[in-house]
């Protein structure tokens, strides 16, 4: 859908993180309501070499897949729907936040117990969806999860407006197929821009701001998240440093990154 051109932008500048020399490879949730179409956003980035889909996983699963990973140099996870396997039994949903919480940050080095064993190193980053209401849930605390916390959120919804709009399209016939982007990047170091970079303070002070009255949130990691999104974006437009024209491309956008779930 034309309105999620946003959205599917951003998802290409966390893919593309994956690329850069020395950065670690974001991680995105992306929030809205059911059949808002985040699995649609998703779904346009299954095809990619570097990118592993799972509907459901586990550390143990995960792990025999590691030949895959290397072989096909995979740089993100996707898990479309983040309900799927944080459903399952306390046991198994704790031992998949411990190893997401360290998979998505620092990356894991070397596990050895009775179910895992992982003697290489590996550092994924990890996209997934979940709903508005799933999130908020005070049942499941998922706000106080650490590699969710950790994830940069991205966050939509829609107006009335629209949604009449989009009923309509889907009547007369004009809701099209999904179509795929195919990314085709290589590693490359990007530079920073220091000036740049401090005019995302704000933008870093931000994005959690919907969360201040949950709990107190320092904005550090988000300071280094945005800066990897400018690069990203820089990475995507052939270019070796970080330009104006980066910091431009994410005001543009910079609305959908946060919790507060605003209209498209």
């Amino acid at each position: 859908m034309e309105k999620l051109t946003p959205i599917i932008e951003i998802l290409k500048r966390i893919i593309a993180s994956g690329f850069i020399k020395n950065e670690s490879p974001l991680s995105a949730l992306l929030i809205a309501p059911v059949g808002a179409g985040k699995t649609t956003a998703l779904k346009k980035f299954f095809i990619n070499n570097n990118i592993l889909v799972l509907s459901d996983v586990t550390p143990y699963g995960l792990t025999k897949l590691l030949p895959e990973i290397e072989a096909k140099n995979v740089k993100h996870l996707i898990i479309p729907d983040l309900v799927e396997p944080m459903s399952r039994s306390r046991p198994i949903v704790n031992s998949l936040i411990g190893f997401l919480n360290s998979l998505i940050e620092e990356g894991i080095f070397r596990i050895s117990t009775a179910f895992i064993e992982i003697k290489k190193p590996i550092k994924l980053g990890l996209i997934s969806s979940t709903t508005i209401d799933e999130l908020k849930d005070r049942r499941r605390g998922w706000l106080g999860i650490g590699f969710i916390s950790r994830m940069l959120p991205i966050s939509f919804n829609y107006t009335n407006i629209d949604i009449a709009q989009i009923l309509e399209n889907i009547a007369s016939g004009k809701y099209t197929d999904i179509t795929y982007e195919t990314l085709k990047l290589k590693e490359k170091e990007i530079k920073g821009n220091e000036e740049i970079f401090k005019q995302l303070i704000p933008y870093s002070e931000q994005i959690d701001y919907a969360l201040s009255k949950e709990r107190k949130v320092i904005p550090f990691r988000r300071q280094k998240q945005l800066q990897i999104l400018l690069k990203s974006n820089a990475l995507l437009n052939d270019r070796d440093e970080v330009t104006k024209e980066d910091l431009e491309w994410f005001k543009s956008v910079r609305y959908w990154i946060n919790f507060d779930f605003n209209p498209l």
